[in-house]
């Protein structure tokens, strides 16, 4: 069973199934890997809610005891029918594409983050020289010393929801 702490990355999402709004929310492991899942209907409706209630508990179960990602079970469900189709979409799989998208959508938005925080600590934005300018802030003490490279910037996690 894999630990998560108390505080952690999450996004929200609003799929849809069966005409219904579902807003859907994925929690992260360190790792940015989706390990529990809540969902709750636009509308309230109990029957709805409670079968919500034991599929989230039951597809977070299968995240962290088993260590799973949401594609391998998904990848054991009914595929969705194609476009059109009069056959209904499965309540397990819409819940878990919702996953596997909101984790995709948190990995995009860490790898533009880490290229971001690549470029400026490169000099890419401000130039090849940006080394060289003096700087007066708390590395330097205000001394304008040349030499006095520029911290580092941390790469930046992504925005919490």
């Amino acid at each position: 069973m894999s630990e998560l702490p108390p505080r952690r990355m999450n996004r929200t999402g609003v799929f849809v199934w069966e005409q219904l709004r579902l807003i859907v929310t994925a929690g992260f492991d360190s790792e940015l890997v989706a390990r529990e899942v809540f969902a709750r209907p636009h509308r309230t409706d109990r029957a709805l809610d409670s079968t919500l209630d034991d599929l989230c508990m039951l597809v977070s179960f299968k995240l962290q005891d088993d260590g799973l990602t949401a594609a391998e079970p998904r990848a054991r469900l009914n595929p969705p029918p194609p476009p059109g189709s009069p056959s209904a979409r499965s309540l397990a799989g819409t819940l878990l594409d919702a996953v596997i998208e909101l984790e995709a959508e948190l990995a995009e938005e860490w790898r533009r983050g880490v290229e971001a925080a690549a470029g400026r600590s490169s000099g890419a934005k401000y130039g090849a020289n940006v080394h060289a300018i003096p700087r007066r802030d708390s590395v330097s003490r205000g001394r304008g010393d040349a030499g006095a490279q520029p911290p580092t910037p941390a790469v930046p996690p992504p925005a919490p929801l």
